[in-house]
């Protein structure tokens, strides 16, 4: 009898591979991933103070609105979910019930965006009620859909099948099916992708869609995240590790930064620009130079991608003219910092 109960748990296991890549979180609920000892604040040279924290979540995904609800892509053994909290106190606003295979997460003034592997979902940003569905995909797809914003127009990039939805952001509606092998992203009518004879994710290829010329290229010493901020012409963007700022249309780097090791997204907040360091630093540059203009050091300073257990980590942040949150997935904590007139970051 025992002998068959293994038979049958390995066919389930081959099974799942084939459809989801992920046959562990079927089979059983993995053990939780202890965290490592909670991060503390040495030094600070930035007008920012600690107003709350949130221990125990695991997550890589998260947002600030304009209205500074700090919104997060949350998994807890195997089960993910959308937490809504105000930035201002902490509390929760809204939760979502479980969500399959979360992929992507991104949001407006009025709703929020997840895709997953197989639909794009609006929730309402106050209530949290589902407002759609769209951008339906066949039930044994693979690959991911990424989800970004702009204004009343939602663009899902599926990159598996070389695929830009552009959906109707009130009602899901599909307004047009674009297909474009190795499209990264796009800014008006200039498509990026980024594949330079090289399977790693480290160059970005800028294209005119109306002409077809190919504009620019520029090769990184790393990976490049994803959702770069642009200013008018001006890409901001974490390449390799290092903030560059870069003319969309032309290719010229207007500066990059000297700080280097940078392991997370950039995000934008007044006249300053914030990232993770690999030492879990938090650091702030200015906008328009690209100079550092103060950190808050952290200890302890374990780097991804690994903690010191072994699991893998990640660090992201996320920024608004008022607040600046940060997760650190090796000790699970989101903190979320105050911005103050006091360059020591005390009241």
């Amino acid at each position: 009898m025992r002998r068959w109960s293994l038979i049958f748990v390995v066919v389930i296991v081959y099974l799942g591979c084939g459809v989801e890549m992920r046959p562990s979180i079927l089979l059983y609920t993995p053990t939780p991933i202890p965290p490592d000892p909670t991060k503390r604040i040495t030094s600070s040279s930035l007008p920012l103070v600690e107003r709350w924290r949130w221990s125990g979540l695991t997550f890589d995904l998260m947002v600030i609105t304009p209205q500074d609800q700090i919104i997060v892509a949350s998994s807890h053994r195997g089960d993910q979910k959308i937490i809504v909290f105000d930035a201002a106190t902490g509390n929760t606003i809204w939760e979502s019930e479980k969500v399959s295979n979360l992929k992507s997460l991104h949001a407006d003034d009025k709703r929020v965006y997840i895709g997953s592997i197989r639909y794009v979902r609006a929730y309402d940003l106050e209530t949290g009620k589902v407002l759609w569905e769209g951008a339906k995909q066949p039930d044994f797809k693979r690959g991911s859909l990424n989800v970004y914003s702009k204004g009343e127009l939602l663009e899902v990039y599926d990159s598996y099948d070389s695929h830009l939805y552009l959906l109707d952001a009130q009602t899901g509606q599909t307004i047009e099916d674009i297909h474009r092998s190795l499209l990264f992203f796009r800014e008006d009518d200039i498509y990026f992708s980024g594949i330079c004879g090289t399977p790693k994710m480290n160059c970005l290829n800028a294209t005119d869609v109306t002409s077809g010329e190919s504009l620019w290229s520029i090769s990184f010493n790393g990976s490049v995240y994803r959702w770069p901020i642009f200013m008018d012409d001006t890409m901001l963007i974490n390449g390799g590790g290092q903030i560059f700022a870069i003319n969309s249309r032309t290719g010229d780097i207007t500066w990059q930064s000297s700080e280097t090791g940078l392991v997370s997204n950039i995000a934008s907040g007044g006249d300053l620009l914030y990232a993770i360091r690999s030492d879990a630093a938090i650091v702030a540059f200015d906008l328009n130079t690209g100079m550092r203009v103060g950190m808050i050091e952290m200890s302890p300073r374990q780097a991804p991608p690994t903690n010191s257990r072994g699991y893998t980590t990640f660090y992201t942040i996320a920024a608004s003219d008022r607040f600046v949150a940060v997760y650190y997935g090796n000790s699970q904590e989101l903190i979320v910092f105050e911005k103050t007139n006091n360059m020591n970051g005390n009241n």
